[in-house]
């Protein structure tokens, strides 16, 4: 599961980097408040159909917040569901 998570993240961030988008300002953009974490409002920002479930599985320390790896975890747990 954590390879098809980091395959999948690998995938997102090949495709914005594409476009001349860094890992960093993925993040950065949906850091919604600029607080250096992902919230679940924020992520649901990103993925409208995120569930509880799949942000407490990224979710890696439990802190109710993703830092930006366990942000990019989120994008292999979700892929096909943005």
């Amino acid at each position: 599961m954590k390879t098809l998570a980091i395959l999948s993240a690998s995938a997102l961030l090949v495709a914005g980097l594409s476009t001349g988008a860094t890992a960093e300002d993925f993040f950065s953009t949906s850091d919604g408040n600029n607080d250096g974490v992902i919230s679940m409002s924020e992520a649901q920002g990103v993925y409208n159909t995120l569930s509880l479930n799949l942000f407490n599985s990224a979710d890696s320390d439990g802190d109710f917040l993703l830092d930006e790896s366990e942000f990019y975890s989120l994008g292999g747990l979700t892929a096909g569901i943005r």
